[in-house]
């Protein structure tokens, strides 16, 4: 979901294709909590759907991965002042190499069909693949610290931008919404200087104390009204 959004804004066929691809998972569900009929013969026509679109999908959200990794790993060196790299891969059927999961598409989906039939559930496309987050070399998810994980999603919210940017040579409006207390002084300072070179950045807080010193506008909001601090 996080990458089929940021795929949408750039390219609308994404959205017609997810619609479509949802459309023939919906189908080949309902078909096997039925169970009736001459079952894997119907499979196998919503099969060629799910590879029709579950390719396009598979291979739009690898493209963005590149772009998105690119940004991503450059900012958290900056944050981590060097000492850590930051990779990010898109895992494909469960497979590191999205070319060879590709090729192998259709042979897993023919593999996968006597155990969907059993287990009357789908096991195979896009909608369970999954991102993979590394620090040198090791699962941010099972190893990162609390504060590594902060800084993974930092890198990934300002490297969007870059990738927004690159795409239709303007920035977005950044929403942040009660982030800053989330984050230590070095973190806070980098992310106040970075979005201060926006044109445009709305941060809410309970606090205005940490944005005094940052921000160009300030205003409250007490008891349903809106006054400048």
């Amino acid at each position: 979901k996080f990458l089929d959004l940021h795929i949408a804004q750039h390219n609308s066929k994404h959205i017609r294709v997810l619609n479509s691809y949802n459309r023939v998972l919906q189908q080949k569900s309902a078909l096997l909590k039925q169970g009736q009929g001459n079952l894997k013969s119907h499979l196998e026509l919503w099969n060629e759907q799910i590879l029709e679109y579950g390719s396009q999908i598979i291979r739009s959200r690898w493209e963005f991965t590149n772009l998105l990794a690119e940004k991503a790993k450059e900012i958290y060196k900056n944050i981590s002042l060097g000492k850590e790299e930051l990779t990010m891969e898109y895992q494909a059927l469960g497979k590191d190499d999205v070319d060879k999961a590709l090729a192998e598409f259709p042979q897993i989906l023919e593999e996968k069909m006597p155990l969907e039939i059993e287990r009357k559930m789908i096991y195979v496309g896009p909608h369970r693949d999954d991102l993979i987050f590394k620090l040198n070399g090791k699962s941010a998810r099972l190893y990162g610290s609390q504060g590594q994980q902060r800084s993974i999603v930092l890198s990934l919210k300002l490297g969007e931008l870059g990738v927004f940017y690159q795409g239709k040579g303007e920035y977005p409006l950044l929403l942040l919404d009660d982030v800053l207390s989330e984050l230590d002084n070095f973190r806070r300072e980098y992310l106040l200087r970075t979005v201060k070179k926006l044109p445009q950045t709305i941060i809410t807080m309970t606090s205005a104390e940490m944005l005094t010193d940052h921000a160009s506008l300030l205003l409250y909001i007490e008891n349903g009204r809106i006054g400048r601090i």
